[in-house]
C-alpha cells in the first residue's frame, strides 16, 4: 500500500445518467487525480422493476465525513485527506484526513463496500 496526500476538489452524491446511485470524490494530488468511490449502491429489479438501495449507504457516507472529519458530505469538498493506494492497481482503498486533522477512523472502501451485499 502506498499513502499519499491530496485534495478534494469536487463531490458526487446521487443518480448516474445511466441511473445507478453512487458517490464520487474527485482528489486532486497535485500533477494528477483519481475519484474515490463509484460504487453502484442501487439496482432495478427486472421483476418488478423496483428500485434496490444497498442497504448500508447511509454508513458509508457517515463514514466518509467521520474519516475525513467533515460534518457533512458538502464540507468534503476542498479537504485535505491522506489517501492509501493498492500497490497493484493503483486504485485508492482508503481515505482519512492527515493526522494533524481531528478526524475518525481511516474509511477503506473494500473492507465496506467491496463484500458481496443481498439487497
Amino acid at each position: 500500500m502506498k499513502k499519499e496526500i491530496g485534495i478534494i476538489t469536487d463531490t458526487f452524491l446521487g443518480h448516474e445518467d445511466h441511473g445507478i446511485f453512487t458517490f464520487v470524490l474527485h482528489i486532486n494530488f497535485g500533477s494528477s487525480g483519481q475519484g474515490f468511490g463509484t460504487y453502484c449502491l442501487s439496482h432495478r429489479s427486472h421483476d418488478d422493476d423496483i428500485v434496490h438501495y444497498h442497504p448500508i449507504i447511509g454508513e458509508a457516507i457517515a463514514k466518509i465525513c467521520a474519516a475525513v472529519g467533515a460534518r457533512s458530505w458538502e464540507e468534503l469538498k476542498n479537504k485535505v485527506v491522506c489517501v492509501t493506494r493498492d500497490r497493484e492497481s493503483g486504485m485508492i482503498v482508503s481515505v482519512e484526513a492527515p493526522p494533524f486533522v481531528p478526524h475518525g477512523p481511516t474509511y477503506n472502501i473494500k473492507e465496506h463496500l467491496g463484500q458481496k451485499i443481498d439487497y
